[in-house]
């Protein structure tokens, strides 16, 4: 089984090369990073934000603390 290295964390992960293609997307078990293969041979992984790790996504609003 080969083996990848995550970008976030630097943990060693088995994964089953069959199941990853460019694109796909995965989590580290270690520290819960979103992943995408952005190389296939071989396997290399890319950290991503997730939707909500996105800093474009924060609530702008102020917060009223008042009410």
């Amino acid at each position: 089984m080969p083996k990848v290295i995550c970008p976030a964390c630097e943990a060693s992960m088995g994964v089953g090369k069959s199941g990853l293609t460019l694109g796909s997307r995965l989590r580290c078990g270690e520290c819960g990073a979103l992943l995408e293969v952005i190389e296939d041979d071989p396997i290399e992984l890319e950290w991503i934000l997730d939707d909500e790790d996105d800093p474009s996504e924060a609530d702008d609003d102020p917060v009223d603390d008042d009410v």
